[in-house]
């Protein structure tokens, strides 16, 4: 599981710069959690934890469509130009929780 936490950054700044490879990267998270899920796991806690799986990052692509979404809509409205990641990472936590 080496890397995990580079490729969420990456598609995390992926996802703020706009760029639609961030859905190709979390499939990719997606895969490395999968194939070691099935080197670990079997039977039912295999299924169990799949489905957790598939429920979070089914989870994390629609927070991150909402953080392109409001991203795109941030830097049509004026905002304080301190950062533009913080500005956004702040409308992104406002919304949604």
């Amino acid at each position: 599981m080496s890397k995990v936490t580079d490729m969420m950054y990456d598609l995390i700044f992926n996802a703020h710069s706009r760029d639609d490879s961030y859905v190709s990267a979390v499939d990719a998270v997606f895969e490395k959690h999968r194939s070691t899920t099935h080197d670990l796991l079997d039977g039912d806690e295999l299924a169990g934890f799949l489905s957790r799986l598939h429920h979070d990052i089914h989870n994390l692509k629609a927070m991150l469509r909402a953080k392109v979404s409001l991203c795109s809509l941030s830097s049509s409205l004026i905002i304080p130009p301190a950062s533009s990641y913080e500005s956004c990472s702040r409308l992104v936590e406002n919304y949604l929780f």
